[in-house]
């Protein structure tokens, strides 16, 4: 986090010397409110730097009490901009997870054509396939894949793997 000057950090500086004495320390009345003023026409000079000339303290506002609540504005922008610096990491963290959406045409075929795909697919391969994944490999409808399969199953060309259906849950 940055360390921001505070308002008191510039106000020791001016008023209380290297050494660490209070320069106020045995001085007169009169050279009291001179090293006060001098501090304050130094605030407001810094003042219209960081606020601008287009804002003028009124009376009864004290410019060493809008410089503090600049400051701490300054540390709480900081301090949110490094909240949404987090945010956008994490949210672009959990937009790589998430699943990318796949596009498939659907082919208009016979459904006995559709039967010899699903046979050939089923014989090319010894991986558990899905009706989701038939269904997406050849372009055809799910509706179209499950009633094919549950005909195969019937027919005894293929077979229902209980243990990676189980797995699948």
């Amino acid at each position: 986090m940055n360390n921001y000057p505070t308002l008191r950090d510039w106000r020791d500086y001016f008023i209380i010397n290297k050494e660490g004495y209070d320069t106020s320390e045995g001085l007169e009345e009169n050279d009291l409110k001179r090293e006060k003023e001098r501090v304050m026409a130094f605030f407001s000079k810094q003042f219209d730097y960081v606020i601008g000339p287009a804002i003028t303290v009124g009376e009864g506002i004290e410019a060493f009490s809008l410089l503090e609540q600049v400051i701490e504005l300054q540390r709480e922008n900081y301090v949110l901009q490094q909240q949404m610096l987090e945010l956008k990491n994490k949210l672009d963290q959990l937009i790589e997870t998430l699943p990318t959406e796949k596009s498939v045409v659907l082919r208009e075929i016979s459904r006995e054509e559709a039967k010899r795909e699903i046979e050939r697919l089923f014989a090319s391969t010894d991986e558990v396939l899905y009706y989701s994944d038939i269904a997406e490999r050849l372009g055809l409808e799910l509706r179209v894949v499950v009633e094919i399969c549950k005909e195969l199953i019937k027919e005894g060309e293929i077979k229902i793997d209980a243990k990676a259906l189980r797995n699948r849950r």
